[in-house]
């Protein structure tokens, strides 16, 4: 089920199709960094039944994205509702599959589901949850026109986390 497009990228809900790709994304090194650990096919099979859940629980979670001209898998990048007492806003969440780093396709995400949140969710504000560290992570942020509004610990991830907010003209 297609959620939304932009320009080069087609959001999808994700269907044990995405499996293959997922488990290679969430089993790299470099791509995990900033998260706890990089996953096994158990870890990944946990991950798509998390983003299942949401999408019962939700309505919204991380789509399945891909190229427009190839159906080539993007990555992960979609609307995140949290259980986490700190955060109640709709989080902008994205991961990419490493071959497309740096072409502009997690800026592009972002700027598409702010505003599928704003338009079509009529939301009045997002975030992005961001590791302090994770420097490429802030620049997308920032391009989608979110600042920096807090650092909190949050005590699921057991870390300092900074938020990027963005709300509605």
């Amino acid at each position: 089920m297609i959620v939304f497009e932009t320009k080069r990228l087609v959001f999808r809900r994700f269907t044990e199709a995405n499996f293959p790709d997922m488990c290679q994304m969430l089993g790299d090194a470099e791509v995990m960094r900033y998260y706890p650990a990089v996953l096994d096919e158990a870890g990944s099979r946990a991950w798509l039944e998390r983003i299942y859940m949401r999408y019962e629980k939700y309505g919204t979670a991380f789509c399945a994205v891909t190229l427009k001209e190839t159906d080539e898998f993007v990555g992960q990048i979609g609307l995140l509702n949290h259980d986490i007492p700190e955060v109640r806003n709709l989080e902008i969440g994205y991961m990419l599959a490493r071959n497309h780093w740096g072409k502009g396709y997690a800026s592009e995400g972002a700027r598409g589901c702010r505003d599928h949140a704003f338009g079509e969710l009529n939301q009045d504000k997002v975030i992005s949850i961001i590791d302090p560290r994770n420097e490429p992570s802030i620049r997308v942020a920032q391009a989608n026109g979110m600042k920096l509004e807090k650092q909190i610990f949050i005590q699921k991830f057991n870390q300092v986390e900074n938020i990027y907010s963005v709300s509605r003209l």
